[in-house]
């Protein structure tokens, strides 16, 4: 969530949407304050989606992809369900050296994606760190990985993970990037968006780069 009643993720998730000039907003729900799907949660919420906006010019699968679900009413914020922080730089964290610096530089992916490639979902929510990938590499990995597809990393994607049997999968999608601001503060840098053929085997997954959709995001939190 980034407001009481607005949710970010990724595009190509509502991939039955795009034929039509509306999207069905009332065929979806989002669950706030889960954490094991076995069972219920004291603060767990189940709240009907609203409208469902999908970027523009979102191009199945890869490019804009990003989309905002308003709820049809505002969520109660509550212990684990609050706000997450937007990025208000385009500065992601280096790694650095020292305990400290190091650990201003983590970034963390969670989600109840597939555990390995064709596995079954887990049923309590995964966090996993991942480190920051320079771009230019990540471009040409996937030049290698998608020849047929130039230039498939693009200045919004943010590349994070590669390394093997740790990684995002599916069922992951549109779940966030996060990366320390502060001791105790995190910021959404990306939505999870694509990676490879198969997860988790050494190259990385892309994600949306939250900020360079910022423009986007607040006229829309002010239209909603």
């Amino acid at each position: 969530m980034i407001t009481d009643n607005i949710v970010l993720t990724a595009a190509h998730c509502f991939k039955a949407e795009l034929s039509r000039k509306k999207p069905k907003a009332f065929r979806y729900w989002v669950r706030v304050g889960d954490h094991d799907v076995t069972r219920k949660d004291p603060q767990e919420e189940d709240i009907r989606a609203k409208k469902i906006i999908i970027h523009e010019q979102y191009n199945y699968p890869k490019d804009n992809d990003i989309a905002l679900i308003v709820l049809s009413k505002k969520v109660t914020l509550k212990g684990r369900v609050q706000v997450a922080c937007l990025p208000m730089t385009n500065n992601p964290p280096v790694p650095q050296t020292n305990d400290n610096d190091r650990k201003m530089a983590e970034c963390y992916i969670t989600g109840w994606g597939a555990m390995y490639q064709n596995k079954t979902q887990p049923d309590i929510l995964q966090k996993l760190k991942v480190p920051l990938c320079n771009q230019q590499d990540c471009s040409d990995k996937y030049g290698i990985e998608h020849p047929d597809v130039p230039d498939i990393v693009r200045d919004y994607h943010i590349c994070a993970g590669g390394e093997n049997d740790k990684d995002a999968c599916q069922g992951d999608s549109g779940g966030p990037l996060v990366c320390r601001k502060s001791q105790d503060q995190f910021v959404v840098r990306g939505v999870t968006s694509f990676g490879t053929r198969v997860c988790a085997k050494g190259l990385p997954t892309v994600y949306t780069n939250v900020f360079h959709y910022m423009d986007w995001i607040n006229k829309n939190i002010n239209a909603n």
